[in-house]
């Protein structure tokens, strides 16, 4: 960089109000950020030209020497230190970013997330040289730094970004940046590494816990020999040995191979590992590497998935699609859009024009959109992208062949609170024609309503929106949430409580938000993991399934209404053959009980409460199980 001022190979490339300053130095150039904010503050330098794509299976390596020089401002809120080195490839949707902190060897840092989570410290203050290692499979990379030999960060999950291919060395636009740099190397090879395992790959995820399975296990290596053995085995979460090592060898960095995987194991997590044996090459320690393996209480393997939501859901390799991986899916129809919300909207577009939400089958119907309120058809768009609309949309389109055995819906996020209505009242609602689909409750009724009316024996669930980075999000989350819980109460339908559970949060939002609000490649595992796992939980009949809501495995009982009127009859009844039923309770949800019936045979009636909300229905059967509804008296 020392002469970077008349280099052509280098750019700067700046948002508007990045308020960005690039000094040249005798053989560095430094670059400045302090302005912050939420969008249009980033600066960069970058190559004048796109890098060339990657070659698939081909590591490569980037050298930067760089130093920090101190901010001048203090963190805040709403901007911070984060001078970030990252490569950045539009090509294959990807980019390896590190940041670094200004410091001596206590305070300075490098970290692989913008607050510095699990920082390894060392003097920012002087010339460092930082080098990235993306692995063969371009799903990860290593962080070395001079004169440590082995990595500092390994197999960090790469995330996505569809910035011009190049190395990018500067501050996104929520943070500060003070950098010299002095070059800047890239090549192909890994050329900081030793021999290791990089990842462990197989052609399935899951498998119910009552059949076998042929599992094929591909294992990817970096610098270990042609000739080389691998081990590869089943083991339980506490490393125990579940399916013997069978052997295999590596040629050219890979070994394929397949292991047999029983009938009969206990439904959890269990892992897949790849070892090298004595986890040594010449001396040279080589750790093991895992893929997680799904042993599922319930079988999947026939039914088929549908889910509807925004772009939290529409993502390549979103929840919707771990879920599918995870359980075995035979089919998934993912009918979320980008920007949706739940209800329909009536809004004013830009030169005055009043726009209200089509409906799917409107003769001029115009699409779907994201974007911003540009023309009236391009927001005509924007205003029809809804839940409404997205069923709408697949019961014209479906494949009539296969019948939804699972509906998962999600939206909340992009929501706004304004418009959220009286939960209460669209429950009251006998003519779900006279819904108000205007409102998140309104429409949020009419779309299990109408699956429901659709397809009798559909099982729906609601995900609740998950955590991010903004407090006032959050706060607009949790405010909408309580309108969807009560919906969901009053209509019987099990949600599953992301936000809380999901285990993404406020404090970890930089470890697995791409943005502080979409999940990046971890985040996805993490927020699809638990989506599986509670489902799986619920429809083998776990009474820990479902936050607030207990579900069966199978359907046993149905009432005659889940909403009666104070003081009217509700009948419950069984239509399963030889079973008959022992008892009806209703409790508010206090725990006090409003209503004991003794029962025998395969119905029984009793007297809704005098006094309306939401009550628990919790009925006994003769072969010792109890189904567990909720009810909405009006």
């Amino acid at each position: 960089m020392e002469a970077f001022s008349a280099d052509p190979a280098w750019q700067k490339y700046t948002g508007g109000n990045a308020n960005a300053t690039f000094t040249q130095g005798n053989d560095y150039v430094n670059f400045k950020k302090t302005a912050n904010g939420q969008s249009g503050y980033w600066a960069w330098l970058r190559p004048s030209q796109p890098l060339d794509a990657l070659e698939p299976g081909i590591p490569y390596s980037i050298e930067v020497k760089a130093k920090l020089q101190p901010i001048g401002m203090a963190d805040d809120g709403n901007g911070y230190e984060a001078n970030q080195i990252s490569l950045r490839m539009k090509s294959e949707n990807l980019y390896a970013p590190i940041y670094l902190k200004y410091g001596d060897a206590t305070t300075g840092y490098v970290s692989t997330t913008s607050g510095g989570e699990e920082p390894y410290h060392l003097n920012t203050m002087e010339y460092q040289l930082y080098r990235l290692i993306l692995l063969p499979d371009h799903k990860a990379y290593d962080v070395y730094v001079d004169g440590v030999d082995e990595p500092i960060f390994e197999n960090v999950p790469v995330g996505e970004h569809a910035d011009e291919n190049g190395v990018y060395i500067g501050a996104e636009s929520r943070h500060r940046c003070n950098i010299d740099v002095m070059y800047v190397k890239m090549g192909t090879g890994a050329f900081f590494s030793n021999s290791k395992i990089v990842s462990v790959t197989a052609d399935a995820f899951c498998q119910p816990a009552g059949k076998e399975q042929v599992v094929t296990v591909t294992v990817n290596t970096l610098l270990v020999p042609d000739g080389e053995k691998v081990l590869v085995s089943l083991v339980d979460q506490n490393e125990n040995t579940v399916v013997s090592a069978i052997e295999t060898t590596v040629l050219q960095d890979k070994s394929i191979t397949t292991l047999h995987v029983p009938a009969g194991l206990s439904s959890g997590s269990y892992f897949i590992k790849a070892a090298i044996p004595d986890d040594k090459i010449d001396e040279v320690d080589v750790q093991p590497r895992k893929c997680e393996y799904l042993i599922t209480a319930f079988d999947f393997t026939d039914k088929n998935l549908v889910t509807f939501g925004n772009s939290i859901t529409s993502a390549e390799d979103s929840w919707a699609y771990q879920v599918q991986r995870r359980l075995g899916f035979a089919d998934l129809y993912n009918g979320a859009f980008s920007g949706a919300i739940w209800s329909k909207r009536a809004r004013e577009a830009q030169n005055g024009e009043n726009i209200c939400t089509q409906d799917y089958l409107d003769p001029d119907f115009a699409g779907m959109g994201n974007g911003t309120n540009t023309d009236p058809y391009k927001y005509q768009q924007i205003i029809n992208n809804c839940a409404v609309v997205h069923i709408q949309k697949y019961f014209a389109e479906r494949d009539k062949t296969k019948l939804p055995d699972y509906v998962i819906l999600s939206y909340g996020t992009n929501d706004g609170t304004a418009e959220m209505g009286d939960a209460a009242a669209m429950l009251r609602v006998d003519d779900i024609n006279q819904l108000d689909k205007y409102t998140l409750a309104g429409a949020l009724r009419w779309s299990i309503d109408t699956l429901r009316l659709e397809f009798p024996e559909v099982k729906i669930y609601v995900a609740l929106p998950i955590q991010a980075r903004d407090g006032n999000k959050n706060n607009g989350n949790l405010q909408k949430m309580e309108v969807i819980k009560q919906v969901c109460d009053g209509l019987s339908v099990p949600y599953f409580d992301c936000y809380h559970e999901c285990g993404i949060t406020q404090a970890n939002q930089a470890q697995y938000l791409s943005d502080g609000l979409h999940p990046n490649a971890a985040g996805k595992v993490m927020h699809g993991s638990y989506i599986a796992n509670k489902l799986d939980e619920a429809e083998a009949g776990s009474s820990s399934g479902l936050k607030e809501n207990v579900v069966t495995s199978m359907c046993k009982v149905f009432v005659s209404t889940t909403m009666p009127r104070i003081g009217n009859s509700v009948s419950v009844y069984t239509p399963v053959d030889g079973l008959s039923l022992t008892s009806c309770a209703l409790y508010d949800l206090a725990g006090k009980q409003f209503a004991y019936v003794s029962a025998k045979g395969n119905k029984c009636t009793f007297m809704a409460p005098q006094i309306p909300g939401i009550y628990v229905l919790v009925v006994c059967m003769d072969d010792q199980t109890v189904q567990t509804l909720k009810m909405l008296v009006m």
